[in-house]
């Protein structure tokens, strides 16, 4: 238990202890005062500087003005410049390239006409290389009679084997379901002219085919539709889902017809549809395979 001496002893520490604090503030608010008198002369350097600087803009306004007009000045004569470079090398571009036109419009001309027969033939390489020139281009230009349009052409390139000076096939952009590689098996080394009239008749009746069906899938009433295989092989077609048939088809007819009926009131014309589509020739498919639907749906 505390006795009266130590709470005054205590009392005396804590007079001591103010004190002391009052000190620090009192040295404190003088520090706080220096501090604004310090910030107080550095705005006035501040605004002197200012006064002092705009008003040395002013003299120079009229001279900086004219550096930065010049500037830009320069800098559109650069754009003009570079503009006018580019007009000039795109006008000389198709200067030069009317006048190769011109030159070559003959044999580009002749040229076309050849390309209209659907098969030509072109060097790959210089064609003064001499020997050193082994390989060979054939152009296959097919017309679709769907669109009245030449299709995009294909080619072969060929490169003769040094080993044994036969011709082989060194780049094609005929599509893989041509049988290319056993054509050329069979003719190309025998009988070159056969061998390209093999691979066109080949092209030109897969864009027959494709065509006829194209057209048979226009002529379809709705909800009817119609969907393939790359080269025209398999075909499904569904009638007004009542019917879905599946031709299966090689380059020159139908060789099968499968019917499967999804209406059961259709399902006894099943067979007769096969029947009446099976071997039927693409000349007269779209009206034929018409006349057989409507008679049976």
């Amino acid at each position: 238990m505390s006795t009266v001496e130590d709470l005054l002893a205590r009392k005396e520490e804590l007079v001591r202890e103010i004190a002391d604090l009052k000190q620090t503030e009192k040295k404190l608010d003088d520090e706080i005062a220096a501090l604004d008198e310090e910030v107080e002369d550095d705005v006035t350097k501040i605004d002197e500087e200012l006064a002092h600087h705009q008003y040395f803009d002013e003299l120079i306004q009229n001279l900086m003005t004219e550096g930065i007009r010049q500037v830009e000045i320069d800098k559109h004569r650069r754009n003009d410049a570079k503009r006018q470079k580019r007009e000039n090398a795109m006008k000389r571009s198709n200067d030069e390239y009317e006048e190769l036109r011109e030159r070559l419009a003959p044999a580009i001309c002749l040229e076309n006409a050849y390309r209209l027969g659907g098969l030509t033939a072109f060097p790959v390489n210089d064609p003064q290389a001499g020997d050193s020139d082994r390989f060979l281009g054939i152009r296959f230009d097919i017309f679709d009679p769907y669109s009245f349009k030449y299709t995009t052409p294909h080619y072969v390139i060929l490169r003769k084997n040094p080993k044994n000076d036969l011709w082989e096939i060194f780049k094609t952009t005929v599509p893989k379901y041509v049988p290319l590689n056993t054509i050329a098996y069979e003719h190309l080394n025998d009988d070159m002219i056969r061998f390209v009239g093999h691979v066109r008749r080949y092209l030109v009746q897969l864009q027959l085919k494709k065509a006829i069906f194209l057209k048979l899938q226009e002529k379809l009433e709705s909800p009817s539709g119609l969907d393939h295989d790359l080269d025209f092989t398999k075909i499904s077609v569904n009638v007004k889902d009542k019917l879905e048939i599946v031709l299966i088809c090689d380059l020159y007819r139908v060789t099968k017809a499968m019917v499967t009926y999804v209406d059961p009131e259709v399902s006894s014309a099943s067979k007769q549809i096969e029947l009446l589509l099976s071997g039927l020739s693409f000349n007269d498919l779209d009206e034929k395979f018409l006349e057989v639907i409507a008679s049976v749906v």
